[in-house]
């Protein structure tokens, strides 16, 4: 069975700021060269005692902070480097198709390794929105419960905020640094 998730060499520093200038004056090594690997529909524990790293490995993997350096790859995907640089630069040309692109191929990566990521009304408003006009977007939050984000041209934004609200989406504007990304949420 290969590895769904695989996990080298993870290191995450937090520097100690003292003074009034914030000078960093040590490092707190949260976690130091965490490696495993983790096949598909396996479950992995990580035990240890408390203050050795769980949770900082928990929230790398999940992306809510950024390591100092390791490999992190979900499905052949490195979640590292790759999304994160390529959106940066796509933003910085204002290349919106080019972050379409990178969230539909996040989102299609999820879907296909993590059962339930999906509901039925997540998937018709997703299928909905991609059917009005938008070039590519992504579901966050848990359990697919969350938002739905899409990437549009400027132009068809309000026609498609008013289809995924005639749809039973609920539109909410987000700033997302060009003109064209929005948000939805879904009813439960």
């Amino acid at each position: 069975m290969s590895a769904m998730l695989r996990v080298r060499d993870l290191v995450k520093h937090f520097p100690v700021r003292q003074g009034l200038f914030g000078r960093s004056t040590s490092t707190v090594r949260a976690v130091d060269g965490v490696s495993f690997e983790l096949a598909a529909g396996k479950t992995f524990a990580i035990v240890g005692e408390s203050g050795c790293g769980k949770s900082t490995v928990a929230r790398l993997l999940l992306r809510l902070i950024e390591p100092t350096s390791g490999q992190l790859e979900l499905d052949g995907h490195d979640l590292i480097a790759a999304d994160a640089t390529a959106m940066r630069e796509a933003l910085l040309r204002g290349q919106v198709r080019d972050v379409a692109d990178i969230l539909m191929r996040s989102w299609a990566s999820k879907k296909r390794t993590a059962k339930g990521i999906a509901t039925e009304a997540v998937d018709r408003l997703f299928d909905h929105g991609m059917a009005n006009g938008a070039w590519g977007g992504k579901v966050s939050g848990a359990g697919g419960g969350g938002f739905l984000m899409f990437c549009t041209d400027p132009e068809n934004r309000y026609r498609l905020v008013s289809a995924l609200n005639e749809a039973g989406g609920q539109a909410t504007s987000v700033s997302f640094t060009f003109e064209g990304a929005e948000a939805w949420s879904v009813p439960r």
